[in-house]
């Protein structure tokens, strides 16, 4: 049983990994966006995470995407954008949650939600809400920003955000 399947039966259900669920909150479509993330997929294998990617068929990185999650079922899991009820449950039960495009701090209810939960986050802050992002951020100190649609940046994010939240477990 993969570990998308496990929650979805139970959302307190863990599978035998304790390792934490990272949840992309946000629906990949934007081509950068997408690049970030595949880009992002093979480190996260050295990582004792377990990662949940939502987006549609439509989009171009779609296919591979699902030959990857096919490959580490354990590890990775690929919701169509359909799967609401699914996004939900992984919303509910993940510890870090992505947020790679921008997004409004106060019209985004995936980010209210994390922020209610007290779950890791990494925001791509882009020029247009930087500001209004500094000031959630000086409110929760488990919030990690990246400033460029980079592999390298998203990647540093991200690896800051796990650090926190295993210290944060501890």
């Amino acid at each position: 049983m993969n570990f998308l399947k496990s929650l979805s039966n139970s959302p307190q259900l863990r599978t035998a990994s304790s390792a934490p669920v990272v949840c992309i909150a946000q629906k990949l479509s934007e081509p950068q966006d997408i690049f970030c993330i595949m880009q992002s997929l093979e480190h996260l294998l050295y990582l004792d995470v377990r990662v949940a990617i939502q987006t549609d068929r439509a989009t171009a990185a779609f296919c591979e995407l699902e030959v990857f999650t096919k490959k580490h079922p354990l590890r990775f899991a690929l919701l169509d954008e359909r799967e609401d009820a699914k996004h939900q449950t992984l919303l509910e039960s993940s510890e870090l949650l992505l947020f790679p495009s921008s997004l409004s701090p106060t019209h985004s209810p995936e980010l209210k939600a994390g922020l209610n939960r007290d779950a890791t986050l990494v925001l791509f802050a882009d020029t247009v809400n930087r500001r209004k992002l500094a000031q959630l951020s000086e409110m929760v100190h488990n919030v990690f920003f990246f400033y460029k649609k980079t592999p390298e940046a998203f990647w540093d994010a991200l690896s800051r955000a796990i650090d926190f939240h295993r210290k944060k477990a501890k």
